[in-house]
């Protein structure tokens, strides 16, 4: 609105408000009810990636840009960053790792979803490309475990490059919910802890047991949205982690690209511009000439063998540990009152 003037809101941003009609495309009259906001009061929904209109002449010679400039819609920061590694088409994934390591799973059609049978949830919604769709879910305390812990023992993430790479005989498991998970009261724990163990021992530990929490998350999506994954890239600060990279491969079973760039979203962003403007046929043409691969991490058979019997655990172990916490909440709850 301060560019154009004109107010509007894109599908893939109404998507993450709970109150768009997907089907319809346009807000939802019942639910806007519910909570006493009039209909006038809600922006214009648009697609992304569309002409609002030219830039404001004030705003024009206040930044010096020149007042033929088109504004273009842009999107969701992760759909963004998905437009700029060419994740558009159902089959095609990508995971964010930052603070949340997010998941993203492309689709062609809305999704028809069994409630009854999801065991863990995740949200859908409209994609920054018009006619398409996303599944997306992630773990709140990915990136945000691994600094927590860093700062525990006093170190920085240059230790993650320096500490030896092999696998240690016992895992500590760790549940990564220090931020909450998809139940309430949910809190992080580790299990199997030894007195041998040592920083080094733990830190894999927890990057090992955060690559199982993401497979968990990842076979729910994929098996509820019908996906038969095609290519999986991942973005963020996390890929310079080459240990945790070399897990992730290896516990998914996916081969993972590793794009040269850093700011997915901001090239998302400027993608959608660039197919607005013309510059551009399409987002697979944008994709073609924009995409620098920097490195791919194969999965690693053996890797992937001898993790698989602690996989299998953590997933019996993470019940467990649900109905621990929901104790601990009821005695949290009472100290309250």
């Amino acid at each position: 609105a301060a560019l154009s003037g004109v107010l509007s809101f894109d599908y893939s941003l109404a998507s993450r408000t709970m109150f768009f009609d997907q089907n319809n495309r346009q807000w939802s009259q019942e639910l806007l009810d519910i909570i006493g906001v009039p209909l006038e009061k809600m922006s214009q929904l648009t697609p992304s990636g569309i002409v609002l209109g030219t830039i404001q002449k004030d705003i024009a010679r206040f930044t010096g840009l020149p007042e033929n400039l088109q504004v273009v819609t842009g999107g969701h920061d992760h759909l963004c960053a998905a437009v700029a590694v060419g994740v558009f088409k159902q089959g095609q994934v990508l995971i964010s790792t930052g603070t949340t390591e997010n998941l993203t799973m492309a689709l062609d059609a809305i999704p028809h979803i069994d409630f009854s049978q999801l065991k863990r949830s995740f949200s859908w919604g409209h994609h920054a490309i018009p006619e398409r769709y996303y599944g997306m879910s992630g773990i709140y305390s990915g990136g945000y475990s691994l600094e927590w812990f860093l700062k525990l023992i006093n170190e920085k993430y240059q230790y993650l490059k320096e500490m030896p790479q092999d696998i240690p005989k016992e895992i500590s498991l760790f549940f990564p919910y220090l931020l909450g998970a998809d139940y309430d009261g949910a809190r992080g724990a580790f299990i199997n802890l030894e007195g041998k163990m040592e920083k080094a021992d733990l830190t894999k530990s927890l990057i090992i047991s955060l690559g199982f929490e993401y497979k968990d998350l990842w076979d729910i999506m994929a098996q509820n949205l019908n996906i038969r994954v095609e290519r999986v890239t991942n973005v963020g600060g996390g890929t310079q982690n080459d240990f945790w990279m070399k897990v992730k491969a290896a516990v998914l079973n996916e081969k993972i690209l590793v794009p040269q760039d850093k700011e997915g979203s901001c090239k998302g962003a400027a993608i959608l511009a660039g197919i607005a403007s013309g510059l551009y046929k399409e987002p697979e043409d944008a994709y073609r000439k924009t995409f620098h691969l920097a490195k791919i991490y194969e999965p690693d058979p053996d890797l992937r063998e001898s993790l698989l019997p602690w996989y299998r655990l953590y997933l019996e172990l993470r019940d467990d540990i649900r109905h621990l916490n929901e104790k601990i909440k009821i005695i949290q709850t009472g100290r309250r009152k």
